[in-house]
């Protein structure tokens, strides 16, 4: 058994389900001893990576051994699992990847079904953190937070929550107070809970959710931007300068967030010296969120794949290109895509869209036609060919923004390497 293999399998495996027995049966069969873990879990609809990222550097810099698990992996199956600053290595992987699948026909006995693959992989990444004696253990939320296959965990310490909107509405709710309840799903007796600023809906439900659990509730509003420019940005958030190198206005919310959840685990009796804060928040790295790959033209990856990104993404734009963008651009057919359409297009004197091999992928040139005919529009079916296209209409002096999904930045990162 090797990585190939492991990832093969999981590729294979069936497609997504929503509901934690599997995992529960999954943690189990491994004996997983899930209480030696402590918890921050983060839930919310934009923005759980970067506050997990922001979290996990911070933690590690003040001398925290930190796991992170996150989703989707945008460009290798290993980077979803992460102990301090670094992916897990091939062996450990696999490793994780063994226990799980000696146990498989156990869970599918007892279930039903085999485990999916984010099933999998959640417990792969609780059992390495066990294993390799992690202080914290960083939780991003897969989908929603109630019924979501991370929310397995059991000694949550902090409850985080980033900005909630309408999204997978098929499957939460089409309504923000569906989404809102489900997400709160992931606050337990004992924890505390931290909040970016909601809409009163959602804050209603995360503060009754949490009442009913005698649980403290921080609410964190957006810091203010100092200075911005495409290396980083300076972030005052209660009186007190941060830098991080993420760009995007939207990281003043998400930074905010991760500064509330360490000035919480402070509270909590945790040593987390401001000036080890700082510099844990400025070594921050998190791909595929307004990542930097080119300069000429300046090239960027941003997956953002709802309308409530693409807002966010249409106000980076303004806040630091400030004229219009060359986009390239794919989603998945059942997004709402045509409001990201709508908000983005707005930004764009170019796109060019093209097919990318995922199942859920809406074809590139029923994107194309969903564009309209006051934009500038291009179809190449190839990646590679999208990509040399972006480049030449957007020119030395231009900007690419590839967008619209975090599941093809892989093809287009690698596209943009063979070309240069």
């Amino acid at each position: 058994m090797d990585y190939s293999f492991a990832c093969r399998f999981l590729d294979d495996l069936p497609p997504s389900s929503y509901g934690i027995e599997a995992v529960k049966a999954l943690t189990e069969h491994m004996r997983l001893q899930l209480s030696k873990l402590k918890v921050i879990h983060i839930a919310g609809t934009n923005g759980k990576g970067s506050v997990s990222a922001m979290t996990r550097s911070a933690l590690t810099e003040c001398g925290y051994k930190t796991g992170s698990f996150n989703s989707p992996c945008v460009f290798d199956r290993r980077e979803g699992i992460c102990i301090d600053a670094y992916p897990v290595d091939e062996r450990a992987y696999v490793d994780a990847f063994a226990h799980a699948y000696d146990v498989m026909d156990a869970v599918e006995a007892q279930c039903g079904r085999k485990p999916t693959a984010f099933e999998t992989e959640t417990a792969m990444a609780l059992f390495l953190f066990i294993r390799e004696g992690c202080d914290f253990a960083v939780i991003e939320a897969g989908l929603g937070g109630r019924d979501d296959a991370s929310n397995v965990v059991q000694d949550t310490l902090v409850a985080a929550f980033t900005s909630i909107s309408l999204d997978h509405t098929a499957i939460l709710g089409d309504s923000l107070y569906d989404i809102a309840s489900n997400k709160a799903g992931i606050i337990k007796k004992g924890c505390s809970v931290v909040t970016a600023l909601q809409e009163q809906t959602a804050h209603n439900v995360l503060k009754s959710a949490a009442d009913s659990f005698g649980a403290d509730i921080r609410v964190c509003e957006a810091g203010k931007i100092l200075r911005a420019d495409i290396d980083g940005q300076l972030i005052s958030i209660g009186g007190e300068d941060y830098f991080i190198p993420l760009i995007g206005a939207f990281q003043a919310v998400n930074l905010a967030v991760s500064v509330g959840i360490l000035d919480t685990l402070r509270g909590r009796g945790y040593t987390l010296p401001q000036e080890k804060i700082k510099s844990g928040l400025s070594h921050t790295k998190w791909r595929g969120r307004m990542q930097i790959i080119g300069r000429r033209p300046l090239f960027i990856l941003d997956g953002a794949h709802n309308p409530a990104a693409a807002q966010a993404l249409a106000d980076s734009i303004d806040c630091y290109i400030g004229g219009r963008v060359t986009l390239l651009m794919g989603v998945f057919k059942d997004k709402d895509y045509m409001s990201e359409l709508g908000i983005l297009l707005n930004k764009a004197e170019h796109i060019v869209t093209f097919d990318w091999d995922n199942p859920r992928a809406l074809g590139g040139k029923e994107l194309y036609d969903a564009c309209g005919d006051n934009i500038d529009r291009h179809y190449a079916p190839d990646i590679g060919d999208a990509v040399r296209l972006a480049i030449e209409l957007a020119g030395v002096g231009g900007t690419v923004v590839a967008t619209g999904s975090l599941s093809h930045l892989k093809y287009i990162e690698e596209a943009y390497r063979n070309i240069w």
